[in-house]
């Protein structure tokens, strides 16, 4: 389905998106090419901060989007959902490597099936399940070769 808000949408949007998931790719790359530059601990550490500040990000959207939602019920149950990235994204900082990196990947897909699926339901515009389903096929397998590189060592 598609609306007015769909068509207004801002096309750069799509060029700062992918930009931001470069961070976890350099990372990546930086942790498996062995660049003596960066040490491996340090690489991780980023790509864990770094990720942990997208999923707050991701959260703090949802928390905005719910401002307009006419249901009561849906209005808080939207709220209390939207806290789950950040409060993942900070247990990760606190976590050991694996297991935040592994905790990361499951906040980033779950945050991307709700906004997804919001998005066919007419909560979020559609063009924006499209959007953070995209952006999250680009961020995930870093945090994945990053979590490899990690359980291969």
């Amino acid at each position: 389905m598609s609306s007015a808000i769909d068509e207004t949408r801002p096309t750069l949007i799509w060029p700062l998106g992918i930009a931001g998931t470069l961070p976890l790719w350099i990372a990546a790359i930086l942790l498996w090419s062995h660049v003596d530059a960066v040490d491996a601990q340090t690489a991780v550490t980023l790509a864990v901060a770094y990720a942990a500040i997208v999923v707050a990000f991701l959260g703090g959207t949802r928390w905005g989007s719910a401002i307009a939602l006419p249901n009561r019920l849906l209005f808080y149950r939207e709220r209390f959902m939207s806290l789950v990235p950040g409060l993942g994204g900070l247990t990760a900082l606190f976590a050991p490597p694996v297991i935040a990196l592994t905790l990361l990947v499951s906040v980033f897909l779950g945050q991307a099936l709700w906004d997804l699926t919001s998005a066919e339901d007419g909560r979020l515009p559609y063009w924006s399940g499209i959007f953070r389903t995209t952006l999250t096929a680009l961020a995930v397998p870093a945090l994945l070769a990053i979590l490899t590189k990690l359980v291969m060592t």
